[in-house]
């Protein structure tokens, strides 16, 4: 549906928004039931992450000035996913919806093998942090953890010497005890 100039501002300058923000995953959403878009907005809002359905002459328009971007990859259906906090926790939402969208796909009786080549979203370029990514960048963020769990492996790794010196300290008090119950043991005997 074409939009007035008053809509198109509008957009532009909530595109320009989310452009600046540099925290972004721009994706195909190729014949996708509106009931998986629902639910993908559903799953982002809780990290904090949103999902725009965009006018792709207006967004090309909007990320013209971050240098190395490809605007002409925006044809088709298209989303742009604006991460939030943490733009791995957003993609692991996406991957989230794209199974129930298999679901969905399946629940209306189409066989197996169309199911298993069924790609609702895919991805087409990614900018994160101020550096453009592509599709095969993109998957290699969506593979990685979430913030929390870099966070809980760095504390596990900082607390390891620590725990093992523990260890070692009070290995001979251990030790001691195991032996005067050894021997409390063998004197009732």
């Amino acid at each position: 549906m074409p939009k007035n100039k008053a809509q198109k501002a509008e957009l532009m300058s909530q595109y320009q928004d989310v452009v600046s923000k540099s925290n972004f995953i721009v994706i195909e959403t190729n014949q996708v039931p509106a009931r998986a878009i629902t639910t993908l907005r559903k799953l982002l809002s809780e990290v904090d992450a949103k999902l725009y359905v965009i006018k792709n002459t207006v967004f090309a328009k909007a990320a013209e000035k971050v240098e190395n971007m490809d605007t002409t990859k925006f044809v088709g259906p298209l989303a742009v996913i604006e991460g939030g906090n943490d733009v791995s926790e957003a993609l692991k939402k996406l991957e989230e919806a794209t199974k129930e969208a298999k679901a969905l796909l399946s629940l209306t009786g189409k066989d197996d093998e169309t199911v298993k080549k069924y790609v609702p979203f895919s991805y087409k370029l990614g900018y994160v942090s101020g550096t453009v990514l592509n599709d095969q960048d993109v998957v290699r963020l969506s593979q990685l953890p979430d913030r929390k769990t870099v966070l809980a492996q760095f504390v596990g790794t900082l607390a390891a010497p620590i725990s093992g010196l523990l260890n070692v300290m009070q290995g001979v008090p251990r030790a001691f005890m195991y032996t005067l119950t050894d021997l409390q043991n063998k004197k009732a005997e």
